[in-house]
C-alpha cells in the first residue's frame, strides 16, 4: 500500500485577520497584479504552495489528500478527522505567519516548522527533516532563522488542533511573515513558491524512505516557426508610467528582458 500524505492549506480565504498588511506597492502574485493598498489572504499563499507540492508527490508515487479542498474556513476538527479517516501516514499543514498583523514589522521573518508539545518521536524526525529541506529555500534570511523547529506551545501558548488531533506524525510549516514586507515580496514570487513546494515534497520522500524523482526539465527544441516572425508578450497597458516601470522592474527581477514602450492612445 502506497504512502499517503494529508495536505492542509491553513484557514479559509476569508478567515478574519489572516492576511497581509495593506501592500506597500503594486506586486505580482499568482499571475495577477495586486494593487498597492490591497491585501493578500493567507489562504491564497497556502493554497498556491499546496497545489505546487501535489505534482511532486504524484511523480514520486506518493498519494495525497487535501484536508480542506474548498476556500471556506473548514473547522480544524474536520480537517483532522479527514486525515484520520483516510489513514494518512503524515500531515503537512501549510501556513504563512504574522505577529499582530496590523502594521508592517521587521523583527520577525523567515521560516518556522512547528510540532506539538509531547509529540511522538516520529513527529520529531519529520520536523527535523522538513526544516532541513526548507532552510535551503532562497529567502532573505536564507531560511535559517532564529525560529527553526519549534513546539506549538512556545509559539502560540497552546497546542494546535491540527497537530494535536491527528493520529499520525504532523507538522505545521510557516513560510514567511505576512507583516514583513521583505518576506512578502519574496513569498509572492513563483521561484519561492516552487522551491518551498519542492522542499516539502523532498522532506516527505526522505521521511518515508521513498526516492525523490526530480522533475524533468523540458529541452529546448528547435523552433518550427517562420524564422522571420517574432512574437511579443505584453504584460499590460497603463496610463501612469510609474505603474509600467514597476511591472518592468518585477519582470527583470525574474530574469525577463522587459522594457516600457510608449504608444499613442
Amino acid at each position: 500500500m502506497s504512502f499517503k500524505v494529508g495536505l492542509d492549506d491553513g484557514h479559509g480565504v476569508n478567515t478574519a485577520g489572516k492576511r497581509t498588511v495593506a501592500l506597500k506597492e503594486d506586486i505580482m502574485f499568482n499571475g495577477k497584479l495586486r494593487k498597492k493598498g490591497t491585501i493578500i489572504h493567507e489562504n491564497e499563499f497556502n493554497k498556491v504552495i499546496m497545489r505546487k507540492v501535489e505534482p511532486h508527490l504524484k511523480r514520486c508515487g506518493v498519494r495525497y489528500i487535501e484536508l480542506a479542498p474548498t476556500d471556506s474556513d473548514t473547522p480544524l476538527s474536520t480537517r483532522a478527522n479527514v486525515a484520520n479517516k483516510n489513514k494518512c501516514d503524515l500531515v503537512v499543514s501549510i501556513h504563512a505567519n504574522a505577529l499582530a498583523g496590523t502594521k508592517w514589522q521587521t523583527g520577525a521573518y523567515g521560516l518556522v516548522v512547528i510540532k506539538t508539545k509531547g509529540c511522538q518521536s516520529k513527529t520529531n524526525k519529520l520536523a527535523d527533516i522538513m526544516y532541513k529541506h526548507l532552510k535551503t529555500v532562497d529567502f532573505p534570511s536564507n531560511g535559517e532563522t532564529k525560529y527553526g523547529v519549534r513546539v506549538d506551545t512556545e509559539i502560540s501558548g497552546f497546542t494546535l488542533a491540527i497537530l494535536r488531533q491527528t493520529k499520525m506524525p504532523a507538522v505545521l510549516v510557516e513560510l514567511g511573515f505576512m507583516d514583513n514586507w521583505n518576506d512578502v515580496k519574496v513569498m509572492c514570487t513563483d521561484k519561492f513558491q516552487n522551491e518551498c513546494a519542492e522542499a516539502i515534497a523532498k522532506a516527505v520522500c526522505e521521511y518515508a524512505n521513498i526516492k525523490y524523482i526530480e522533475e524533468k526539465k523540458e529541452e529546448n527544441k528547435p523552433s518550427t516557426s517562420d524564422s522571420n516572425v517574432v512574437y511579443r508578450a505584453i504584460a499590460g497597458s497603463y496610463s501612469n508610467k510609474s505603474n509600467a516601470d514597476k511591472i518592468v522592474k518585477e519582470l527583470k527581477e525574474k530574469g525577463y528582458n522587459a522594457f516600457v514602450a510608449i504608444y499613442d492612445k
